[in-house]
């Protein structure tokens, strides 16, 4: 039965792509597409120019209802932002332990006694603004190593 109704859609769509149009469901489209998985296969109609392959879009989700395509998405996006809050956790208690590193020095007093004398390594305010620069640019930086890894692979 449904072998049966797909060749038939592939006739009717057939008969009207020698009119220049394809027709499904009482709506004309320009281009059909049909890719074939293990698991089953894929109609796609469009009256863009290209069909859309992308990497990151499971392939037929866009026939999925729109409310849950919306949770999907906010579910990924909340999965995101949860490990960039953990990775902003970690990297902020690395800056606090930069920044709260110290050395001891000995240094004479007007006596000629040796005192040691605690100072911070890192001025504080330096270093939180070089890592937060360096933080802010890491996307930046990160899409130019791939870019110049995936030009060194062609």
């Amino acid at each position: 039965m449904m072998m049966g109704a797909y060749s038939s859609l592939l006739f009717i769509n057939y008969v009207a792509a020698a009119k220049g149009q394809y027709f499904y469901a009482g709506e004309g489209w320009d281009k059909f597409k049909v890719t074939v998985y293990p698991r089953g296969r894929i109609v796609e109609f469009s009256t863009r120019e290209n069909f859309c392959a992308s990497p990151i879009l499971i392939p037929g989700i866009t026939i999925l209802p729109g409310w849950f395509q919306g949770t999907i998405y906010l579910l990924g996006l909340f999965y995101l932002f949860l490990g960039i809050s953990i990775i902003s956790d970690v990297f902020m208690a690395a800056i606090e332990v930069i920044t709260s590193q110290r050395r001891t020095f000995y240094r004479d007093d007007e006596m000629g006694n040796r005192v040691p004398v605690t100072v911070n390594v890192w001025n504080p305010t330096v270093a939180n603004l070089s890592l937060m620069a360096l933080g802010s640019s890491a996307p930046e930086i990160l899409l130019n190593c791939i870019e110049t890894i995936k030009g060194l692979a062609n």
